[in-house]
């Protein structure tokens, strides 16, 4: 029922970066009928059911127009004249 589901809705599609509610993250490879295939960042491919898949929350990042990035900046008093 899992992967019937997920074929049928435009949640994501192979070759979207998704990031799941439990954290996984990665390139959808392949949505079966039964699990789909996700490759992490770190080049590994995780199994996932589909009906684990479904009752999670589920963003698709290939679908953000726009992203934002956090950094923390460090500097020295001494060089705060040294920044433009």
């Amino acid at each position: 029922v899992g992967g019937l589901a997920l074929s049928t809705t435009d949640k994501f599609y192979d070759g979207d970066s998704i990031l799941l509610g439990d954290g996984t993250s990665g390139t959808v490879e392949n949505i079966g009928w039964m699990s789909t295939e996700i490759r992490r960042g770190d080049e590994t491919v995780v199994r996932i059911p589909n009906s684990q898949i479904a009752s999670q929350r589920v963003t698709n990042l290939s679908r953000s127009r726009l992203s934002q990035v956090k950094q923390t900046l460090r500097f020295k008093y001494s060089d705060i004249d040294k920044i433009p």
